[in-house]
């Protein structure tokens, strides 16, 4: 059990085990994460950067201040103790907020744009997610009890106390054991239905720069009609955003028409109004005027995050080709 912060030798310890905030999106319960988000995070390919984001930064920021409020409301002190690894299993982890001084029980901070999840105070009616990120901890824990203090709007303070569900547990427990056994270890990842970036640069590392024609004598029935649904799927995408442009201009039209800048109805509104242009900064001219020295731009420039490039291109179809329902070598249309 030690103290953490959240700079990369945190991030590296986190990719040790299954902790608190990987339990819900294993068990498909977080809005936030899939199971291939836990899988890529865990071998790495994730970047830390990503990790954060400003509500969780403020959130960190507030934990001390809410846990402070918490002790002059109920006199129960809280230790700063973060880490904690199971005694029997090591790949569970858990990083808890507190740990309330003098008995077996953790505390949790949570800060909330609105209320909604959040039940009665003094119930355990909250999210689901940070249901099952609770029972993790006492599971990593063996403690018995779980405080939930959450802090919403920035001004209406709540609380909740999770008590030990072993039930809940060993279904977890089962989850995440195959989860890290099977998948993480084993480097397997998980079913995959949606894209993912970190996946896709993980998967684009098993590519060749070489072409395999799906259709033909030699061709794979399977592989043509994956690269078929991506071409149509292609297609459908660029036709709905025609018909959408063109829908936007008739609305525009009726609004001005109308000396309006919006229209609603039972089904829904559309609004239509002037956006300032971007401010932007030529940083090579300031660069150029100031004469600042290429090492110094070298030392404070830093390299986006990889991402992978998919393009789809159609083949334009001959109007003879079209009515006769042959095929012949047409033209190329770049995505």
């Amino acid at each position: 059990m030690t103290e953490q912060t959240h700079d990369q030798n945190w991030h590296d310890r986190r990719r040790l085990g299954i902790g608190g905030s990987d339990a819900a999106a294993i068990v498909e319960l977080s809005p936030w994460k899939k199971p291939i988000d836990v899988f890529c995070d865990k071998l790495g390919l994730t970047v830390p950067d990503q990790l954060d984001n400003d509500q969780i930064r403020w959130g960190r920021l507030m934990e001390p201040v809410v846990l402070a409020d918490w002790t002059l409301r109920t006199g129960r002190k809280t230790l700063p103790r973060r880490f904690f690894t199971h005694r029997k299993f090591p790949w569970l982890v858990g990083n808890v907020d507190a740990c309330v001084e003098g008995v077996e029980e953790g505390a949790e901070v949570k800060t909330s744009m609105s209320g909604e999840g959040w039940g009665a105070e003094g119930t355990d009616e909250i999210p689901i997610y940070y249901l099952t990120q609770c029972h993790h901890y006492m599971l990593v824990t063996g403690w018995k009890r779980w405080h939930v203090i959450v802090l919403i709007g920035g001004s209406i303070r709540k609380d909740y106390v999770i008590e030990k569900d072993e039930m809940a547990e060993q279904m977890l427990f089962d989850a995440e054991s195959e989860f890290w056994h099977e998948h993480v270890l084993k480097k397997n990842p998980p079913e995959v239905t949606s894209y993912s970036k970190e996946y896709a640069l993980w998967l684009i590392g098993k590519t060749q720069k070489r072409a395999m024609r799906t259709d033909g004598p030699n061709g794979d029935f399977g592989v043509d009609m994956v690269l078929t649904d991506v071409i149509n799927a292609y297609l459908l995408k660029q036709k709905t955003e025609e018909d959408f442009n063109a829908a936007k201009f008739r609305a525009i039209q009726v609004m001005a028409a109308n000396g309006v800048d919006e229209l609603y109805s039972e089904s829904g509104k559309a609004l239509w109004r002037p956006k300032k242009g971007r401010l932007t900064t030529n940083w090579p001219a300031i660069v150029e005027e100031a004469k600042i020295s290429p090492e110094i731009v070298a030392k404070h420039t830093k390299h986006g995050e990889p991402s992978d490039f998919f393009k789809v291109t159609p083949r334009l179809v001959s109007q003879a080709e079209y009515q006769n329902g042959t095929e012949t070598n047409g033209k190329e249309n770049a995505a």
